[in-house]
């Protein structure tokens, strides 16, 4: 049991990044879904609705990302703005699918948007992950060496 163990310890160390960025993805998906959900039931038009519910997750995503994944603290700003960016990239890969996926080829709103969404997030992760929470070698060096003293 111990290699096993072992190996999922590694594993997890190994991919702790994407491992987190999924959950957290999974929790802020949850919370666009919901809320285009809820907006489409109110009759608020798709692209409307979507726009809305992405910004208010993107936000969620950013924060949750910056305190428990990534554990980065400086540059908040500019990491934001890094972050908005990519995540802008992102939803106008989203409204794109949303709008082929429910309008032209006529999918549940549900199922459009929650495809849509997963497509687009692993993009996202790429462009985050090296771009927006990328840790110069000297930084990582420095953390290192506090966590190891």
């Amino acid at each position: 049991m111990g290699n096993v163990q072992q190996f999922c310890n590694h594993q997890y160390q190994q991919h702790r990044n994407f491992i987190l960025y999924g959950v957290i993805g999974c929790v802020t998906t949850a919370i666009d879904v919901g809320i285009f959900t809820l907006l489409a039931h109110f009759n608020i038009h798709e692209l409307i609705a979507n726009t809305i519910s992405y910004q208010v997750a993107m936000v969620a995503s950013f924060f949750l990302n910056r305190k428990y994944n990534f554990k980065i603290k400086d540059k908040v700003w500019q990491r934001f703005l890094s972050f908005f960016i990519v995540n802008l990239i992102g939803y106008g890969l989203s409204q794109l699918l949303v709008f082929l996926f429910i309008t032209k080829f006529g999918m549940n709103d549900f199922i459009g948007k929650l495809l849509a969404t997963i497509l687009a997030a692993i993009c996202q992760f790429l462009f985050i992950k090296h771009l927006t929470f990328k840790v110069k070698k000297q930084e990582a060096k420095v953390k290192c060496e506090d966590k190891c003293s």
